[in-house]
């Protein structure tokens, strides 16, 4: 989502930019807040926030913010797939 919005935002007319630029610098804090709590912070409407989702291709803000998520989570490594039964506590720590 981030690299999308990175790839329209000099595309966007100047309200949806202030959403996209805030979304980007602030992402983190996104994934918490409310379509009107972004409004608010851009200075711009519900309405804007919404749009701008639809322009990126998605449902709704919620679905904005379940990317937004995944683009920020680490992957986690599973390192129980290296081990087997017969290491003993040497090889497993």
């Amino acid at each position: 989502m981030l690299d999308r919005l990175h790839a329209i935002r000099s595309t966007l007319p100047p309200a949806a930019g202030r959403i996209a630029d805030f979304i980007i610098a602030n992402a983190t804090e996104v994934v918490h807040m409310s379509a009107t709590e972004v409004a608010e912070r851009t200075e711009s409407s519900e309405g804007g926030v919404v749009g701008l989702c639809l322009l990126l291709g998605a449902r709704g803000f919620q679905q904005v913010k379940i990317s937004l998520a995944s683009d920020l989570v680490q992957p986690v490594q599973f390192i129980h797939e290296d081990l087997t039964k017969a290491d003993n506590t040497a090889t497993v720590i």
